[in-house]
């Protein structure tokens, strides 16, 4: 079987031609940005004064038990 230097040439170019085309659609499908809602006031509290640590590191020393939660204390 004899092969066919410009037929190969045209095949080559149109499965190149169609991976770039392929490649180049999904540049299309870019998403706009999407900005969330910020928090309601609401949610955003001050830490109660008994929480505050003053930058200490000696107060954040068992931090856990503020919690008051058996299973934290157990795992840590």
């Amino acid at each position: 079987m004899r092969h066919n230097p410009p037929f190969l040439m045209r095949k080559l170019a149109c499965v190149g031609l169609s991976i770039s085309l392929l490649l180049l659609s999904g540049c299309g499908m870019v998403l706009k940005a999407f900005k969330p809602a910020p928090p309601p006031a609401s949610w955003i509290e001050p830490l109660p004064s008994a929480q505050a640590h003053d930058g200490k590191l000696s107060e954040l020393k068992n931090w856990w038990q503020q919690f008051n939660d058996p299973e934290l204390i157990k795992l840590i």
